[in-house]
């Protein structure tokens, strides 16, 4: 469980560094490609990034550097999410099969019988 636990924290880490290495890069990029992502929210950057084109600006170095890197770390990033997503159904199922009674049961309502649980242990004066 713990190897599951390091792992997601791993990825969903590595994740957030990649979107954050992903703003820098537009910011850094050429005006033609910050452009494209002026006013978009993190998770629209990254949807763009997924959908550039660069090879129709391969006679624009700087323009095709960017974009290629750009889709690239938007690659990275869903890859990331993904892993991490993989690793949290993993814990899910693993914690289900411990108390298999209790699976499909919602939080409020397993925390509300250990509540009363509680109270009718107590013994009363």
């Amino acid at each position: 469980m713990q190897v599951l636990l390091t792992t997601r924290h791993a990825a969903a880490q590595a994740a957030t560094d990649g979107q954050r290495q992903l703003q820098a890069l537009v910011v850094t990029a050429p005006e033609h490609v910050r452009a494209r992502f002026r006013g978009l929210s993190t998770r629209n950057m990254l949807a763009a990034a997924m959908q550039l084109r660069p090879a129709h600006y391969a006679d624009q170095v700087h323009v095709f550097t960017a974009m290629t890197t750009l889709k690239a770390v938007a690659r990275r990033v869903r890859a990331l999410e993904d892993e991490a997503a993989a690793h949290e159904k993993a814990i899910r199922a693993n914690v289900a099969s411990w108390r298999p009674a209790d699976s499909h049961r919602s939080r409020a309502d397993r925390r509300r019988d250990r509540a009363d649980r509680v109270v009718a242990r107590r013994t009363l004066p």
